[in-house]
């Protein structure tokens, strides 16, 4: 297996990703980051794998990608939850189950399913997309929504488990709380639930950085409109941002239908 992922790695780095039986040509951009203004301060893509999301990056911003942060979703963009009761399908077939429910306990019900169930990388070329892009400078932090749970029991597993993903490259020197419960850890921020959005809490992410460690563009990741709606709106003037909006879900997550008795059978025990 370490084999296979070498030699993975080393053929990404040269450009081109082999898929079993199939070979994908990863374009590398000839632009800079002091460049990226050419194609626009503001940029909204979407893309319906990884690799398509190493294309369009690399044409906008080249292969070089010292001073820029990727912020990257990560339910349903980077993993998923894997039981049928938690896949997007279902949960949309099945959401009456929801109603009545605040969307706080609806939040504190998707932590408690986040910890006692396993969670399984979306995209086999996700880890190594995100390891070149910080072989080539690149910061990248995990963004949720996720609430932090207890004595921030979850964001702490969830920055844990980024953390092999992500290696270490702290922009913080530790973990900092925020605006309404909202906390910035080093390989993973949190809004913890809905009542901050993504880009509110993004501000606040970056006025707590080090003059040293804001960035000249913000590239964000992420499967939900209205999530990189609210960081297009919010996001200061002084950073170029791309937003990238991630649609490989509905085809990487298995298909896998469930009845309304078995959807209610899970759910209940996290309520």
């Amino acid at each position: 297996m370490r084999v296979r992922f070498i030699l993975l790695f080393f053929i990404m780095c040269s450009g081109v990703l082999a898929n079993p039986g199939t070979d994908i040509k990863l374009q590398k951009g000839n632009t800079t980051p002091d460049q990226v203004a050419n194609v626009g301060k503001r940029e909204s893509i979407e893309a319906d794998s990884w690799e398509e999301i190493w294309n369009v990056v690399n044409e906008r911003v080249g292969t070089s990608k010292k001073g820029i942060l990727f912020l990257v979703d990560i339910d349903n963009v980077l993993t998923f939850t894997n039981h049928p009761c938690t896949y997007p399908d279902n949960v949309k077939a099945h959401y009456a189950f929801f109603d009545g429910k605040s969307s706080e306990s609806i939040g504190a019900a998707w932590g408690k399913v986040f910890m006692n169930n396993p969670q399984k990388v979306i995209d086999d070329c996700a880890e190594l997309v995100i390891n070149i892009w910080q072989k080539n400078e690149g910061k990248v932090i995990g963004f949720t929504s996720l609430v932090v749970g207890e004595d921030h029991e979850i964001i702490k597993k969830r920055n844990g488990d980024l953390q092999t993903i992500f290696g270490v490259h702290p922009l913080l020197e530790q973990p900092m709380e925020a605006s309404d419960g909202a906390v910035f850890y080093p390989s993973c921020i949190s809004t913890n639930g809905e009542k901050l959005g993504k880009g509110e809490v993004l501000c606040e992410f970056l006025l707590k950085l080090k003059a040293k460690n804001r960035p000249k563009v913000i590239i964000f990741i992420d499967d939900k409109e209205k999530n990189l709606e609210s960081v297009r709106k919010q996001t200061p003037t002084g950073y170029d941002l791309i937003t990238v909006h991630y649609t490989g879900y509905k085809t990487q997550i298995p298909q896998s239908p469930v009845t309304m008795n078995q959807f209610k059978k899970f759910w209940k025990q996290y309520f």
